[in-house]
């Protein structure tokens, strides 16, 4: 545990704690449940991540139907390397976002083909799991 003062520090030293333990360790994953919130990390080959639904993958899934704005979030913490612009319009499998976790780099893809019609976060900040993203208009092709 860390022995700053300020939370919001206090919390990046312990997730930095928890991360070179990680890094320095032979598990294949972790998941950590407190009353302050849950994360999972997991190595390649690690289990399934319990915070994605069961469609598992880091596509966006149950998509509403066509020209209905759909909030996509982030499935896990990460910073936000790169973004679509509004009015970007992409195929599905496309990429919308990318991530980076533990300085590794991961597609956000989009489940369907359609329209960002909302940025709501900038490259490079620090987003929590269910921070809302884009805001997704799918066109139904």
């Amino acid at each position: 545990m860390s022995d700053v003062q300020d939370p919001f520090a206090a919390a990046i030293d312990d997730l930095r704690a928890l991360m070179t333990s990680f890094l320095d360790s032979d598990w294949s994953e972790a998941h950590v449940i407190d009353a302050r919130g849950e994360i999972f990390i997991a190595r390649e080959g690690g289990g399934p991540n319990p915070l994605l639904d069961e469609v598992g993958g880091y596509e966006a899934a149950d998509v509403p139907a066509a020209g209905a704005l759909r909030d996509l979030a982030a499935p896990h913490v990460a910073t936000l390397v790169s973004i679509l612009a509004p009015g970007d319009r992409v195929a599905a499998g496309a990429e919308l976002a990318r991530l980076s976790v533990l300085d590794e780099e991961q597609p956000f893809l989009s489940s369907a083909a359609g329209e960002v019609a909302e940025v709501c976060v900038s490259a490079g900040a620090l987003v929590e799991h269910g921070t809302i993203l884009v805001r997704f208009r799918e066109s139904g092709e």
